[in-house]
């Protein structure tokens, strides 16, 4: 489970997707599905990114 999450944060935050390349904004929601993300992975991200604001 760690693992996955921490792709997921990595996607996010690197963005590992070509700068310009991609027009489309993904939102949260989106993301947790691609990757499939189950509920507790979900409140442990967003967890962390609540801490950091």
């Amino acid at each position: 489970m760690l693992q996955k999450i921490l792709r997921f944060l990595d996607y996010i935050i690197k963005g590992s997707y070509k700068a310009g390349g991609n027009k489309h904004i993904f939102t949260d929601q989106e993301l947790y599905e691609e990757y499939n993300l189950t509920d507790e992975e979900i409140n442990i991200i967003e967890s962390v990114i609540k801490e950091r604001k």
